[in-house]
């Protein structure tokens, strides 16, 4: 442990929050530079350091540090980004598996006008049984997905699966991607 590490951990004997400050003070900067080199997102690398510095704080990890607080900062901050990526990986990949109801039905708003509706009624006649009685479910009776699964007897993936084949061929509808192409 550096002369430095050890005259701070001896400050955190007399005075937790002087140390404590310190602590940010030195190494803030640098750690929220390397978890900008994993995030490539200023904002989001300091929340990242600044969550670190509050578990350090909150849960008093300061006193269990045995190694240089630099290395020891350097890790924590190493693997919070590597835990932040993951869960941005995940959340991404769940968001582009169900359609966000409220996206989709910003999306369908154009149903006011009546040449408008009548395109799309018949694009959604055109749909396969089941992907229309979700898409009608979910989207026009504003069901949840579990009500709409147990109206159909089925699961709720099968809901979002229909759901999703349903959007699918809806924006590769020709006649109404002619229209609204048209009437841009």
């Amino acid at each position: 442990m550096k002369k430095e590490d050890s005259e701070i951990k001896s400050l955190f004997e007399s005075d937790e929050e002087k140390a404590f400050k310190l602590i940010f003070d030195r190494y803030y900067s640098n750690l929220s530079t390397i978890a900008f080199l994993y995030i490539h997102d200023i904002t989001e690398a300091e929340e990242v350091v600044q969550q670190l510095f509050i578990k350090l704080w909150e849960g008093k990890h300061y006193k269990n540090i045995n190694s240089s607080l630099n290395s020891y900062l350097n890790t924590g901050v190493r693997n919070a980004c590597l835990n932040y990526l993951e869960k941005r990986k995940t959340e991404r990949n769940r968001l582009l598996k169900i359609p966000e109801q409220e996206t989709t039905t910003q999306s369908l708003d154009f149903l006011m006008n009546d040449e408008k509706r009548l395109v799309f009624e018949k694009a959604i006649s055109e749909l396969p049984k089941q992907c229309r009685k979700a898409i009608e479910l979910v989207y026009f009776s504003n069901r949840s997905y579990k009500e709409a699964a147990e109206n159909l007897n089925v699961s709720i993936n099968s809901i979002k699966t229909h759901l999703k084949t349903a959007l699918r061929k809806l924006r590769g509808n020709k006649e109404l991607n002619q229209y609204f192409q048209e009437k841009r």
